[in-house]
């Protein structure tokens, strides 16, 4: 059995950081721990995390109504 190629490992790098980056984002714009981000490329939390982020009361919207 082959091991992976360094190609292999740059190419899971760059989508690891094609899902964190903008996830990192809207985390801090939300108000919320930027590092739950990480969390998006752990299969099936990536499905359930945004639905927790849309149906959340941000902190963001708590200050803007106060």
């Amino acid at each position: 059995m082959m091991g992976m190629s360094p190609l292999h490992w740059l190419l899971l790098i760059v989508i690891c950081a094609v899902t964190i980056i903008p996830y990192w984002r809207i985390f801090k714009k939300a108000g919320m721990p930027a590092p739950l981000a990480i969390l998006m490329v752990i299969p099936v939390v990536n499905l359930i995390l945004p639905w927790a982020l849309a149906y959340s009361t941000w902190p963001n919207e708590e200050r803007a109504t106060k």
